[in-house]
């Protein structure tokens, strides 16, 4: 460089392309590069010389960076010719030769700094073909001044060819570089300043495919040719809407994001040529601005009003397209105090690239991908001879997307394209994104395992199975036995005093009853009258149990343990099991069974609205269950164990459906359900072949695998099954195993999955006379592969959700695919399968599931709302030594974990009270003032409230608390800290119990709650050894 070199600053282009290019040195993405083939007897010189023409009347050929003054700018030398490089490949094997040249080239990395952008040379392939390469750096050349260039190398040779004299205008970059400076200080460019400060208030959660977790910008291209049929198809809708190609993919492609990312504003990159002039386009250098597209998109406007503003408002973009997008990017962070990309898909259109005849010579373009893309998927539309010959290259983040993801865009683009051409005025959320062949496969095929049902109510079932079987083992609990016929009988008196009573028709009656058969006889009674049971857990907090019958309207409470005198039943009448009323009645067959409408019970789930909310079954969804499970899992002729609670619904399937195909119930009792150590010898000693378990549950039980030995059947659910849980339970057993999947609106389980012959972990496919549609926000069918959102249909369905019509409306639809029935939205997220299966992916509200239980997290937050001082909470699952547990954020008034668990403790269950606090000044916010679940901080971020530390005194103590500590995934724990305040739960007291096995102190689970510091416990068991000696 001379001491006289002018500097120049780069442009907004080349900015853009320098930060891509500091930030990841050695990327690929910042060279493009293409072979020119030639088709005729080529002159090489005067093609040499023709290349050496166009650098020369291009000062963008001599431009030159340099960072030596701490600042990157560029300068201009002058022009020397030189001679390109000649490669000769006409011999046989010169093709793979070409191509190892070409690859060599091709990932050959320049320095940009104070040298040539530029690498030419001239190829000879044949006698009749030859060309050259050309491979540039986008500081110079935009795909605009690419495609100038080549047109301008053709030209001149064939100009120089024909002896003609060359006249080639000789516009400036500088001229540009001059020209945007003097933008920067002008009013035009504070009106468009203004323009995009409007545009960016309306992005508030843009679509982004990489949530921070690509590394570098490694892609694949999966570039696809349009058939003519769909090439007159794209000609047709833009005649008919007078819009571009561009326009009418951009379109569908909000389209498809608004449907499968549930957006109504979608922001899509678009380069934009940001040549205004005639000099412009005839100016080689970059020019190009990436801008984002801000689509709003209404659900519910026609597709052909739709298209016309958009392409309204992208001709309103192009008249503020010199806005650089660095600025735009650099005014969004700052406005909304956010890091977040704007976007990260992007669309290109480029149309006219070269004529592939020039003067009778025939030329073509092999252009080369070079395995890079900034974009997680950049969707290039090309028409490269300008005459609606379209192909498609989706250049793709492969370790963000696979070709398989590609292919399911592309064709869901073209049936919606095809769909929107059949009725161009219907409403943009009901253009379908299948073919009628796919839909057909979807909603029918996937479908289709209906089968004849017997109308049995299951109180006919179980009567069949007393007359056949009287003297048959039904029930053991606590080393006792009921035959089938001492259960009719005994569920027949209560029947008969209930009716005597006054039970009215699908009344709803309370059932509070410790683990006994009572379990059994209290729910056949109430069925029998002709009532609908309500399971009561006499462990919760009296606030939610008064609020159920309340709720519930109930008049009666069959019991038979004492209720707490908290419980506000001065007004129901109560009826003890083992009571002299119910021993001297009839035991005389009840007639007539309910019908298949009547209600059979209602159990309450967690509420969003911060109440539980009750769940109405039928006995027709019960008898439906019961048959379509029988036909899935073989369990005539078995035995299972019952431990699940009464008031979760999958108790049905291990308590009451066995003993309506004549099974055999071994009934856990309250201490042998949860106790490690009793569990095995139950199993052992009762020959157990069936296990219904959750998977947090079955981590625990696999601490003492033996325990599954004898087991031939293990249902799984309540949870997604985990890979590595799966391959731990293989491990140690021969068992058949299966996933269960469905809500409790549908009836227990919609659908059962085989596991232990296969691999890859589904929900399977729905059971008999069940339905199964992933559907959109608009109740549209989405494609094989596209997440959305389950919806079941069949006869599972329950009624509704007690005095809850609002909420019933909500969830339980008109079923769009079979007139007259209904369809319940469940909030999960699935997938369909090539094989009619469905992958499970978790869900899409606050509602979770943890040990199996269904939890709101907004009824969680509205107890935290309610308690004193508090001013934000927010309640979200983490993980915690591979456990999922609930974790609490809140602001306001720093209270302890035992103030918080003591106050929430009297509203809600054990399972819905947060194992760990979090407090924080404030709450961090998105940019729409709601509080921000990604932005909260880790767990290991904050402190942690804990009491003064005291360590243990004696070895109980000190073996007590390194347990609590293994268990607990706390390093240090005193004598007066409390197990349940650390973050203990149920599942933890189980695994605690399991290690401390070998100690031989013969705890329960219910000591923990008892005792639950390490002082008191280690003086429980001191006491309890002393009086055993």
């Amino acid at each position: 460089m001379q001491e006289d070199t002018i500097y120049y600053p780069l442009t907004n282009s080349q900015k853009s392309i320098m930060i891509i290019d500091q930030f990841n040195p050695h990327n690929k993405f910042v060279w493009q590069a293409n072979t020119i083939k030639i088709l005729g007897n080529i002159d090489y010189q005067v093609l040499n010389k023709a290349i050496n023409n166009v650098i020369k009347h291009n000062d963008i050929f001599q431009c030159r960076l340099t960072n030596r003054y701490n600042e990157i700018k560029q300068y201009f030398v002058p022009f020397e010719e030189s001679k390109i490089e000649y490669k000769d490949f006409n011999f046989p094997e010169g093709i793979d030769s070409y191509y190892q040249w070409i690859n060599q080239k091709n990932n050959q990395m320049m320095n940009i700094f104070d040298e040539k952008l530029y690498y030419f040379a001239i190829i000879k392939f044949s006698n009749t073909q030859g060309g050259f390469y050309f491979k540039c750096h986008h500081l110079i050349c935009d795909a605009w001044s690419y495609v100038l260039c080549i047109g301008q190398i053709i030209e001149t040779y064939k100009a120089l060819v024909q002896g003609k004299n060359i006249q080639m205008p000789a516009f400036a970059y500088l001229d540009y570089i001059a020209k945007e400076q003097k933008y920067l200080q002008s009013e035009r460019y504070l009106s468009d300043k203004i323009y995009w400060s409007n545009i960016l208030d309306k992005v508030h959660d843009p679509i982004l495919i990489d949530q921070g977790n690509r590394n570098g910008f490694a892609a694949k291209r999966k570039t696809i040719s349009l058939p003519l049929e769909w090439q007159n198809k794209i000609k047709e809708l833009c005649v008919r809407f007078q819009v571009s190609p561009f326009i009418v993919f951009m379109a569908l492609l909000a389209i498809y994001f608004m449907k499968t990312k549930d957006r109504k504003t979608v922001t899509i990159g678009a380069t934009v040529l940001n040549r205004m002039t005639l000099k412009d386009k005839r100016t080689a250098g970059p020019f190009f601005n990436d801008l984002p597209f801000v689509i709003c998109l209404d659900p519910s406007l026609e597709f052909d009003k739709y298209i016309k503003d958009l392409n309204s408002q992208w001709m309103e973009l192009l008249r503020h397209s010199s806005y650089p997008y660095i600025n735009i990017l650099k005014d969004y962070r700052e406005k909304h105090k956010v890091k977040d990309k704007l976007f990260d898909v992007t669309i290109t259109f480029v149309t006219a690239m070269y004529q592939s005849e020039i003067a009778d010579t025939e030329i073509s373009i092999e252009r080369f991908f070079n395995g890079e893309e900034v974009s997680s998927l950049c969707i290039g539309i090309e028409d490269l001879e300008g005459r609606g010959t379209y192909n498609i290259n989706y250049d793709y983040a492969y370790d963000l997307l696979t070709e398989k993801d590609i292919s399911l865009i592309h064709s869901s683009l073209l049936n919606m394209l095809n769909n929107v051409l059949e009725n161009p005025s219907q409403k943009i959320k009901s253009i379908n994104m299948l073919s009628a062949h796919e839909q057909d496969k979807i909603i029918n095929q996937f479908n289709n395992k209906d089968y004849d049902k017997n109308e049995n109510t299951i109180l006919e079932m179980f009567s069949l199975q007393a007359r056949r079987y009287p003297e048959k083992t039904a029930l053991i609990f606590n080393n006792e036995e009921l035959t089938y016929c001492e259960l009719d009988y005994k569920s027949n008196k209560l029947a008969r005093v209930l009716i005597k009573k006054g039970i009215q028709n699908e009344e709803i009656v309370g059932l509070v009853v410790q683990r006994s058969f009572d379990l059994v006889i209290g729910i056949l009674g109430i069925l029998k009258a002709g009532a609908a049971y309500l399971p009561i857990d006499p462990t919760y907090p009296a606030d939610r149990i008064n609020y159920m019958l309340e709720d519930s309207r109930c008049r009666f409470i069959i019991h038979n343990c004492e209720i707490p005198r908290n419980i506000d039943c001065s007004e129901i009448i109560k009826i003890r099991l083992d009571s002299d009323e119910i021993e001297e009645e009839s035991i005389e067959e009840i007639s007539p069974y309910p019908k298949a409408e009547d209600l059979a019970y209602v159990i309450y789930t967690s509420g969003s609205t911060g109440r539980p909310k009750g769940v109405m079954i039928e006995h027709r969804a019960l008898s439906h269950f019961v048959q379509a499970i029988s036909q899935e899992i073989d369990l005539q002729g078995k035995t299972i164990i019952s431990l699940t609670t009464l008031s979760f619904d999958i108790f049905f399937l291990e308590t009451i459906l066995p003993i309506l195909i004549g099974m055999k119930v071994v009934i856990a009792g309250p201490e042998e359900k949860d106790n490690p150590a009793i569990l095995p010898k139950l199993i052992n000693e009762y020959n157990i072949d069936i296990l219904q378990v959750t998977p947090s549950k079955m981590s625990i039980i696999l601490l003492n695998p033996s325990v599954l030995n004898k087991l031939s059947h293990i249902l799984i659910g309540g949870e997604p099954l985990t890979e590595s849980l799966l391959n731990k339970i293989k491990a140690v057993t021969k068992a058949k195993i299966y996933n269960m999947y469905g809500p409790t609106e549908a009836t227990i389980w919609s659908s059962v999955k085989r596991m232990d012959n296969c691999n890859q972990i589904t929900i399977g496919s729905p059971l008999s006379n069940t339905k199964y549609y992933i559907l959109d926000k608009y109740l549209q069918p989405l494609p094989i592969g596209i997440i959305g959102e389950i919806y079941i249909g069949g006869d599972s369905l329950a009624r509704g959700y007690l005095n809850r019509s609002d909420i019933t409306a909500e969830r339980f639809l008109p079923n769009p695919f079979i007139p007259n029935t209904r369809i319940y939205k469940t909030g999960d997220l699935g997938r369909w399968l090539e094989n009619g299966e469905i992958e499970f992916m978790g869900r899409n509200d606050n509602q979770i599931k943890i040990r199996g239980f269904r939890i709101e997290t907004g009824e969680i937050e509205k107890y935290l709302l309610d308690i004193k001082d508090i001013k934000q909470a927010v309640v979200t699952v983490i993980s915690d030594n591979d456990k999922k547990i609930l974790c609490a954020y809140y602001s306001g008034k720093k209270l302890t974990k035992t103030e918080l668990r003591k106050s929430l403790a009297s509203f809600l269950p054990e399972y819905m009270i947060p194992n760990k606090f979090v407090w924080l000044e404030s709450l961090p916010l998105t940019p729409n003032g709601k509080i921000d679940r990604q932005a909260l901080p880790q767990i290991d971020e904050v402190a942690i409230d804990s009491v003064d530390y005291c360590p243990p005194r004696n070895s109980i103590e000190i073996t007590l608390a390194q347990t609590w500590s293994k268990v607990l995934n706390i390093p240090l724990i005193g004598i007066n800290d409390d197990f349940f305040a650390l973050g203990g739960d149920s599942l933890d007291v189980l695994e605690t119990l399991t290690a401390l096995l070998p100690y031989e102190w013969g705890l329960s689970a219910q000591d923990f709650y008892e005792y639950p510091t390490i002082k008191k416990l280690a003086e429980f068991i001191n006491k309890k050894s002393e009086s055993l000696r």
